[in-house]
């Protein structure tokens, strides 16, 4: 994601200009990034690759297979994201180890005092510390366009139940709770588009056929591969 040559930067960039664009002409069209997803778009939001100094992500942290409470910040009182949140999911998130992260790379709080310009696109709704006490922003929303972010994986909680953790992935009813909230918000967030497909059945994943790869140590739970 810091490599502009890489075909993931490629394709994720496009995307990225393609949605500020359409928002920009006004059409509604929100963006969610998740743990490599979140730290790419702190990448664009400070420019694209290599163009933040100091770069906005470091990759020594310590939190892999690592359920944690979220630290709330004082703008969060005002998050679309959280909006009408029950108070008991919310104060779970605040005090349960509910989030799961699996990441080496992340974004520092210190690059919203350092970056202009990541600071003006998001606003910090969550920060977290690593297991070596390293701060790292955890959740964010933007300020201008609807772009959503979670450096932790809200969808593990419903959805991944592999035995090779380190640490089990939290499948709690608060944990579940969180998931499903973050998936209706951002669901929600798409019924605001509008767009329709022009042959909507093509694009049904019901189409495709999952591999199961949790019983063989894979990463994930399960898989879809494509043709390209």
């Amino acid at each position: 994601i810091t490599n502009a040559s890489s075909n993931y930067y490629k394709f994720a960039s496009n995307i990225w200009r393609k949605a500020l664009a359409l928002n920009d002409a006004g059409t509604y069209f929100p963006q969610w990034g998740t743990c490599l997803g979140f730290e790419f778009i702190h990448v664009m939001a400070a420019g694209g690759a290599g163009a933040a100094t100091p770069p906005v992500l470091q990759c020594d942290y310590d939190a892999e297979d690592l359920p944690l409470s979220l630290n709330f910040t004082s703008s969060s009182s005002g998050a679309r994201m959280l909006a009408g949140m029950p108070a008991p999911l919310r104060e779970a998130l605040a005090t349960e180890s509910l989030t799961h992260n699996e990441h080496k790379c992340g974004v520092p709080t210190s690059v919203y005092e350092s970056n202009p310009d990541v600071a003006d696109f998001f606003e910090v709704v969550a920060t977290n510390v690593d297991r070596k006490g390293k701060p790292f922003v955890s959740m964010v929303e933007g300020k201008k366009y609807p772009v959503f972010g979670m450096q932790a994986h809200p969808e593990k909680s419903t959805f991944e139940w592999t035995t090779k953790e380190a640490v089990p992935i939290p499948h709690t009813r608060h944990a579940v709770e969180m998931s499903q909230w973050f998936a209706t918000f951002f669901g929600e967030e798409t019924r605001r588009n509008g767009q329709q497909l022009k042959n909507a059945t093509d694009q049904l994943i019901y189409k495709y056929s999952p591999t199961y790869t949790g019983a063989t140590g894979g990463y994930f739970e399960q898989v879809y591969s494509f043709s390209l």
